[in-house]
């Protein structure tokens, strides 16, 4: 997809609305938006960006979600101080090659979009801290490349078709919260125990009948949500003594 010209944009009424956007919160016309480090932009129902938007080179955090967006521009990787990046209620199927020049990005929301896999442009990303991707219907695994990211603290993949948890995941030590509810998950490999930084786990709505004893390292695990699986309540009862100060949801 083109980036839409202002003159087009005009045209067709959208620019009319990212002005009123910036009008409204800001009171200030969008060429005085250059030294701005956040940006709201949702709920407008847009489906370009403006160039111009490309300009806002300090942003810091940029809000796109509810909207109608289909694409992302290729000029997304001028900005390059984006740390927060939110662009979940769209209809993304995919991210553009320059989004890997987002080097600064911490936090990226993707939820309710119709992507087919986990974007490859993420796994570019070092300092990525946070990934969410609620409601990732179409979603069947979590690739191998996602040990590239050593910062990542949590990871948000639901409603979605994966079906197991790479080992590759499980490299991920500065883990704290891991939520994979609502897919096809038949079995927790023991190397989750080396996740020693996890606080919180969803498992809930898999298909799950067990976990690996292992699981008794994670000291840190503050809440573990195992509701709407197959465990047997023998299973249950093993898994409350192994984790005794935790709290369970079966």
């Amino acid at each position: 997809m083109e980036v839409s010209t202002l003159e087009e944009l005009i045209n067709t009424g959208e620019y009319s609305k990212i002005e009123r956007a910036f009008k409204l919160a800001f009171s200030i016309p969008v060429n005085e938006f250059l030294d701005k480090k956040n940006l709201f932009l949702g709920l407008l129902s847009l489906k370009k960006l403006p160039l111009e938007l490309f300009n806002l080179v300090k942003l810091e955090k940029l809000v796109l979600s509810e909207n109608e967006i289909t694409s992302i521009p290729e000029d997304i990787r001028f900005l390059k101080n984006l740390k927060i990046l939110v662009l979940s209620f769209n209809q993304l199927k995919d991210l553009p090659k320059g989004f890997s020049g987002l080097k600064k990005l911490e936090n990226i929301y993707l939820s309710n979009n119709l992507f087919q896999k986990i974007p490859k442009e993420l796994f570019e990303l070092d300092q990525l801290s946070v990934i969410s991707l609620r409601n990732a219907h179409f979603i069947k695994e979590i690739p191998e490349d996602i040990s590239k990211l050593t910062k990542l603290k949590h990871i948000e993949i639901t409603s979605g078709q994966i079906n197991k948890i790479p080992n590759s995941l499980f490299k991920l030590k500065n883990l704290e919260s891991l939520i994979l509810s609502d897919n096809n998950i038949r079995k927790i490999s023991k190397a989750i125990s080396t996740l020693n930084n996890l606080k919180v786990i969803d498992f809930s709505r898999n298909m799950l009948d067990s976990l690996p004893m292992e699981i008794k390292k994670l000291k840190n695990v503050e809440k573990l949500n195992l509701s709407q699986n197959q465990f047997s309540n023998e299973e249950k009862e093993k898994i409350k003594k192994i984790l005794p100060n935790c709290k369970i949801q079966f």
